[in-house]
């Protein structure tokens, strides 16, 4: 795992992980998730790295529960989501 510098903050990640981000650092999420995530608690399925938890926050969700299986992914993504480990399950 390597700490990676994208999209203006730090995120942890593989080099395999890092191209995954490239949805959420193009914009790409922006067309993907046009959905109001104001005040809702979102369920995500496969949370990778953190990307698509950190997106629906920043959109105005209150709460975020998230599944990963992955273990390397949840490394990463306990650390790209320190910042907000209170609004994440």
């Amino acid at each position: 795992l390597y700490i990676w510098e994208l999209g203006g903050r730090k995120w942890l990640a593989n080099l395999d992980q890092v191209h995954g981000l490239y949805e959420y650092l193009s914009g790409a999420f922006e067309i993907a998730y046009q959905t109001d995530f104001t005040n809702k608690r979102v369920l995500d399925i496969g949370g990778y790295v953190g990307d698509s938890a950190l997106f629906a926050l920043q959109k105005g969700a209150k709460e975020i529960i998230i599944y990963e299986p992955v273990k390397k992914n949840i490394q990463a993504m306990l650390f790209n989501l320190k910042e907000v480990q209170n609004q994440v399950k």
